[in-house]
């Protein structure tokens, strides 16, 4: 009983938090590694960097620039679509989370799916 309520549970949650987060990361490939500057302004510091044939700038948020801690220059990642678009991580925390979680949860239903066929099979 237990088994089949853990495979119920664990594939019904875990397959399509599977799905999102594939569904996630494939539109995360098209995110090109670039060298971005930090510049520090009046205004705050802002991040330059030389994509598509032209130059682009942002400012950078409080938690980028914690982030970067105190690092002038690194290597974010710039939409191949949108160069104007930047971020300093390689893929979103959504991404990661769906990802580990729905394979926990997944693996979780197949071994109680498992647990739940000895009955059948042991006679």
């Amino acid at each position: 009983m237990a088994g089949e309520l853990l495979s119920w549970v664990g594939l019904i949650t875990g397959v399509p938090l599977l799905l999102v987060g594939a569904l996630l990361r494939s539109g995360e490939a098209r995110w090109v590694p670039t060298e971005i500057v930090v510049v520090h302004g009046l205004r705050g510091s802002a991040a330059r960097w030389f994509a598509a044939g032209d130059f682009h700038e942002r400012t950078l948020r409080a938690a980028e620039r914690a982030l970067l801690g105190g690092r002038d220059v690194c290597t974010a990642f710039v939409s191949h679509r949108d160069p104007y678009r930047m971020r300093l991580q390689a893929r979103r925390p959504i991404t990661s989370v769906c990802l580990a979680l729905g394979g926990v949860l997944a693996g979780a239903g197949l071994c109680g799916f498992a647990v739940s066929l000895l009955p059948m099979v042991l006679g």
